[in-house]
């Protein structure tokens, strides 16, 4: 497949870089470098960059968010690439090309562009799926200088033009590239006709019959349109009989290449054309299958075919995903430089990226080579899939001659027990570089490796060029000197390291680069890319050992509480008060038995748990057996219906299912109860009608009522008797009305009594349906939005009869049943219902992902908002936890809100909340499941098998404002204020939610620093992310570098030169900043304006109450112009009187201010009202006391806005009170320089700094005179 260059060999300049990747990234990539920016993800946009003048294609694999809009020649020159299984309208499309393979599907990339600028219209490019999932080794091109460029619409035949292009690419790549391909021998009595992925099969079978004694060849078509008749003619000739591998020719919307090829051939003699569909699996088989359909009688005896033998290496990486993949395939690029082609697959073990090369091997057999990024990824489920004498690289941080990589002792034992040779990789110790060559050096380490397990180096071979690079990386690999058992690298002191001065011009070049293009910079500092960071204000929740006091949580009696909390209202009145300072590792043993997150009876976890927290307490005889006392307690005083949960997969529907029925129990118990009542009064109607029934005055009745023997003619008695009013038989029609409505009230009451599902949950095949729990139902459906409606249509409209029953039986009982009645009930449907009805119907749920949405269904999204039925909508928002964020183009945009979205809608409940908040998830749930309003639910959860524990995740995505927590209830009020509730969230009035961390300089003294959380700390651990950071050394830092919260707050102009970082902690415990692109500084600033607004409409730094502020504070200083000056001695005796005055008269017109819709007439209500009295002044001397007015600084704290920009300047001297207003704590904290700067910046102006204290050396006579204004 892949034909090294001779190094003599002439060079040809499309040859192109030899890679190893998946089909689909082949093409991907190879439309990045002829397209740039064009590269893009639909129709629309390619035929809108096309009609731009520039090179556009869709990417293979893309969604279709729009359809095709192409008419005419006008649509401008583009390519779309699709998978040959996709069913689509390909009529559009000028041309269509099948590639056989990657290699050929990358040059096919070519081709269509040089095509397409020559013909001016769109053309498309198709892969089998198996061609689009495959490894394989190819050359992708470098650039695209020196390709041959068409010229727009200089030919109209498109065949013509075809021809040329094919052959332009050949010539410009040095690789055949031809509409039409033949193998075999010329002339053939039999041929076998394939394309795309068929091909190689054609091939085998053809070589086989070969080998038997059949003369067959094979013909490959590339281009399926227009069918190149002529090349097809030749390649058959004067063939006999021939066979169509056709695999797609029963799908509807693909092209039947039987049939191109009957009529290709139609006119050239008469001989059979066979389609085979269905193509056998293995080569002897079709083999037989292509004998049949040629008419040839039984096969000859085969030639026995003798594989080489070839030598297959199979080699892991952790942690799985993206970089340990980019890894093995650069690794396998290399050596097949070195080797030549060789055989790529993966093979699928969990927790591990794995490829064999080299050979087909035993795939099934273990790794030879295990790369880990780090040593502490090693555990002893990983070591189990190592094969006797395998090699273990382990990538270092640490330079050369630095200390290596050290193992705890479990694993270190399980690896010498296993025969593994340990090598460790040291990082490099050079300047910054671009990410290939970080790549190539490791590649480099792990061929190092390979060649411990096939002994052949690589480079051995003189007439291969290897790159200093790839030969430095293995040079460098070296053994792991032995490590004694349980022994563990010190993570040392946290060291602020101070940087050295000026950096030179290629760091400052470097991060520049890296800053703005998101590429370069990498050093030995920067910890491996599979990686995550270790953001220093998220280091307490990366160092604890458990997640904290939140989960496990308790349901009891339809309410919520953690189990720390519940626990320890349950043992605080014991005497000894041993268990509770324990309770915390009480529930870590609880919450280890309760990985998934299903719920268990609080007293069975109990049961189940004790043993293991009370070994880890290393307790003596008397303790122990006090622990054990209050452990009954404990477990005596809780209910018997009392569950637990822990964290993991299945908790958000386990707390669905709990909601859901807490919610029926309290909106259904009032019906049940009417139910209940209504069953009994018509069971009582019917027994009284049974008693006064007409059968009461039948004569013998009668006779036996006066004694038998009475001399009565009780014939004639009985005809004269009349019917008492109240005693009248129910009539036939009315009788079966009740009966009727009697048995479904019945069925309804017994539905109860059986505890039927309180949820109905659509999902599209993301839950387990063996796995759920009790009172959840589950429909697998990939449209639930779209199908909920109906679903709820049908659910409701079984459900009408009951409720047809249950108003006639209101009816009934009151004997107030009309015959008009009739029609009005057979008329009953859902929208007539009342809300204590709609509550009986199940609740309907849907769940889904935020991807999905985002990707194809925002259309559902609004049509499912606006249908006014209670239908409810979970999104599981991964993407919350960062998986959008691994996309360098996602960053750079505006982050799609979905709940704000939802409320966009204005009639819909809403919900956004997270996994790592139950108690706000709970309550929430619970108000969806009881509103009769359309509802959506975005619930942030983890990657669960992510480096970096699910809890963490979700902890540093709700600190980082990417989770915000908030409900949005329409029947709450009129007001936003009262139907938005942001109150879940931390330090809910400041931009970001800052903490005091300390660390320790270089001289050991401990230094402590204020820091606040923003997204890019939540994004760091994330390993998609790290693309948008670089970890660099202390001789990189520079003063242009700014953490990232300062970025944020400079003008968009000012920041064009300076470089946003953040403070991590490396693995040897320093210090370190880790800088970051433009596009995550983007992203912070998204998160943060989003934050603002959700700010705005909860009512929390309003910056209409700040204009509002102000605008009463200009209107007291002119009222206060207007008056003469007051000299001190009567000014002060009545200053305290008139502020109070003044302050009380405006907090008033600004609270009405705050009240009037939109700030209507806001400056005619806050200038109406009385007048503040001012004292009269007396004459003179005003000019002397002047400085004298105010002895000490104040704060108007009614008028305070909570701007924080007084606790900025120095929160010892100002801070809050309870209401969040501020106040001087201590005016001795500071300087009259701060109190005067606060007041400036103040916008309410309700600082007065008053006289400066004695002493001051800050209150100089300029300053005093600032400061007069504020007084």
């Amino acid at each position: 497949m892949i034909a090294d260059q001779d190094a003599g060999e002439t060079a040809v300049p499309g040859r192109g870089d030899l890679v190893a990747c998946a089909g689909t990234d082949a093409v991907n990539r190879t439309e990045r470098i002829m397209c740039g920016t064009g590269a893009v993800d639909s129709a629309a946009a390619a035929q809108g960059v096309a009609l731009a003048g520039g090179r556009a294609a869709v990417l293979l694999g893309a969604t279709a968010t729009h359809p095709l809009v192409i008419s005419g020649r006008g649509t401008g020159a583009w390519i779309s690439h699709c998978c040959r299984a996709e069913v689509g309208d390909r009529s559009p499309f000028a041309f269509e090309i099948l590639a056989r393979d990657a290699q050929q599907a990358v040059d096919h990339c070519l081709v269509a562009h040089h095509l397409a600028s020559r013909i001016g219209r769109p053309g498309q490019c198709a892969v089998d799926p198996e061609t689009a999932e495959e490894l394989s080794l190819l050359r992708l091109p470098s650039g695209t200088d020196g390709l041959p460029e068409g010229v727009a619409a200089a030919e109209t035949d498109v065949l013509v033009a075809a021809r040329e292009s094919f052959a332009a690419i050949g010539e410009w790549t040095g690789r055949p590239c031809l509409p039409v391909e033949r193998a075999g021998p010329e002339p053939a009595r039999y041929v076998i006709v394939a394309a795309g992925a068929a091909w190689a099969r054609g091939c085998a079978a053809a070589r086989r019959l070969v080998e038997e004694g059949v003369d067959c060849a094979v013909i490959g078509l590339a281009l399926l349109n227009p069918t190149p008749t002529d090349e097809l003619q030749n390649a058959i000739g004067d063939a006999v009989a021939v066979t169509v591998l056709d695999p797609h020719g029963a799908v509807p919307g693909q092209v039947h290449l039987t049939n191109l090829i009957r009529a290709a051939i139609a006119g050239r003699g008469e001989r059979p054309v066979h389609g085979l569909v269905s193509l056998p699996r293995t080569t002897q088989v079709l083999a037989d299958a292509l004998r049949q359909t040629f008419g040839l009688e039984g096969a000859s005896s085969p030639t026995p075919v003798v594989e080489s033998p070839t030598t297959g290496v199979s080699i892991g990486a952790v942690p799985a995903g993206d970089w340990s993949e980019s890894l093995l395939l650069e690794a396998a690029a290399r050596r097949a430089e070195v080797d030549g082609d060789m055989h790529l697959a993966r093979l699928h073990l969990e927790g591990i990226s794995a490829i064999t090369t080299g050979g087909m091997g035993d795939t099934k057999a273990g790794l030879d080579v295990l790369v880990a990024a780090h040593h502490s990824l090693l555990d002893q489920q990983i070591v189990a899939h190592l094969r006797d004498g395998a090699v273990v690289l382990i990538l270092s941080e640490s330079p050369a001659g630095g200390p290596p990589p050290a193992l705890v002792g479990d694993v270190h034992t399980a690896l010498k027990q296993a025969g593994a040779l340990l090598l460790w990789q040291p990082a490099r110790d050079s300047g910054p570089v671009d990410d290939e060559t970080q790549l190539t050096y490791h590649a480099g380490g792990v061929l190092a490796c390979a060649d411990r397990i096939t002994e052949s180096l690589p480079g051995v071979d003189a007439t291969r060029e290897v790159s200093a690079t790839l030969t430095a990386g293995a040079a460098s690999v070296t053994a792991l000197s032995e490590v004694a058992p349980g022994q563990v690298a010190s993570s040392g002191p946290r060291v602020v390291d101070e940087a050295g001065g000026e950096p030179d011009s290629e760091w400052v070049e470097a991060l520049r680069r890296f800053h703005v293009a998101g590429t370069g910079g990498v050093t030995g500092a920067d910890p491996i890319r599979g990686l995550p960071l270790r953001p220093w204000l998220l280091e307490p929740l990366l160092a604890a050992q458990s997640q904290p006091a939140t989960y496990p949580v308790v349901v009891r009696d339809g309410r919520l509480s953690p189990f720390v909390e519940a626990a320890g209202a349950a043992v605080e009145n014991h005497e000894s008060q041993l268990l509770g300072p324990h309770l915390t590792g009480l529930a870590e043993a609880m919450a280890a038995r309760s990985g998934t997150g299903s719920r268990r009876r609080l007293v069975e976890a109990l049961d189940e748990s004790r043993t293991d927290f009370a070994a880890g307490l290393d307790l003596g005889p008397a303790a122990a057996t006090t622990l054990t006392i209050e452990l009954d307690s404990l477990r005596e005083v809780q209910s018997g219906d009392a569950v637990v949960l822990g964290l993991g997969r299945e908790t958000l529907v386990e707390l669905l299912a709990l909601a859901a029925a807490r919610a029926r129990d309290e909106r259904t118990s009032a019906s049940h109860e009417e139910i209940k009542h209504l069953v009994r009064r018509l069971e009582e109607r019917l027994q009284i009608d049974a008693e006064f029934d007409n059968a009461r005055r039948d004569p013998e009745e009668l006779s036996a009522a006066f004694g038998g023997g009475a001399q009565l003619d009780v014939h004639s008695l009985a005809g004269q008797l009349t019917v008492r009013r109240g005693s009248e038989s129910l009539s036939e029609t009315r009788r079966h009305r009740i009966d009727a409505s009697l048995n479904h009230l019945r069925r309804f009451l017994q539905a109860h009594e059986e505890r039927q599902p309180a949820v109905v949950l659509l999902h599209p095949h993301i839950i387990d349906a063996e796995e759920l729990p009790e009172g959840v139902a589950a429909v697998a459906h990939n449209g639930g939005m779209d199908a909920a409606a109906g679903y709820f249509e049908a659910a409701a409209r079984q459900m009408i009869d009951l409720f047809r029953a249950l108003r006639t039986a209101r009816l009934e009982v009151e004997d107030a049943y009309l015959p008009e009645h009739d029609a009005m009930l057979a008329r009953l449907d859902w929208q007539a219902l009342s809300q204590e009805e709609l509550a009986l119907v199940p609740s309907i749920f849907v769940l889904e992902t935020a991807d999905r949405v985002l990707s194809h269904a925002l259309s559902a999204l609004s049509t499912l908002l606006r249908s006014g039925r209670p239908l409810h909508l979970i999104i599981l928002d991964s993407s919350a936890a960062m998986d959008s964020a691994g996309d360098p183009a996602t960053l750079a945009t505006s982050h799609p809100d979905l709940g704000t979205l939802a409320m966009a809608h204005r009639d819909a409940l809403v919900l956004q909340t997270s996994l790592v908040q139950p108690g706000h998830l709970y309550d929430g749930l619970t108000r969806l499941a009881a509103s009769p309003r359309t509802s959506v639910a975005v619930i942030a959860v983890p990657e669960w098998d992510g480096a970096v524990e699910p809890w963490v995740q979700l902890t540093a995505a709700h600190q980082a404002r990417e989770t915000p927590c908030y409900l949005y209830d329409p029947d709450a009020g009129s007001t936003w204020a009262q139907r938005f509730d942001l109150s879940p969230n931390p330090d809910i009035d400041e931009p970001w939610p800052r903490l005091v961390l300390q660390a320790e300089d270089a001289t050991g003294k401990t230094v402590e620093r204020q820091e606040v959380i923003t997204f890019a700390h939540a994004a760091a651990l994330a390993p998609r992310c790290r693309h948008a950071f670089r970890v660099i050394p202390a001789e990189a830092w520079g003063p242009e570098q700014l953490p990232i919260v300062e970025y944020l707050d400079l003008a968009p102009p000012d920041r064009m030169r300076r470089i946003p970082y953040l403070w991590v902690v490396t693995n040897e415990g320093r210090l370190a900043r880790a800088v970051m692109t433009r596009a995550m500084a983007h992203a912070c600033a998204d998160r943060l304006q989003q934050w603002l607004t959700l700010q705005e409409l909860g009512g929390h730094r309003s910056e209409s109450a700040r204009r509002a502020a102000t605008e009463a504070r200009d209107l007291v200083a002119a009222e206060a112009q207007t008056q003469p000056d007051v000299p001190a001695q009567s000014h002060s005796v009545e200053l305290g009187r008139g502020r109070a005055d003044v302050t009380g008269e405006i907090v008033e017109r600004l609270a009405r201010a705050l009240l009037t819709p939109d700030g209507e007439n806001w400056p005619q209500i806050l200038a109406e009202g009385g007048k503040v009295v001012e004292p009269t002044p007396p004459t003179g001397h005003a000019d002397v006391e002047e400085e004298k007015l105010v002895e000490e600084g104040f704060i108007d704290s009614p008028m305070c806005t909570t701007c924080h920009d007084c606790i900025n300047v120095n929160p010892r001297m100002f801070q809050y009170d309870s209401n969040k207003q501020a106040l001087l704590a201590d005016p001795t904290a500071g300087t009259f320089a701060e109190l005067v700067k606060a007041a400036e910046a103040c916008p309410a102006r309700c600082i007065h700094p008053g006289a400066p204290r004695d002493g001051d050396s800050t209150a100089t006579p300029a300053l005093v005179k600032r400061a007069r204004k504020f007084n």
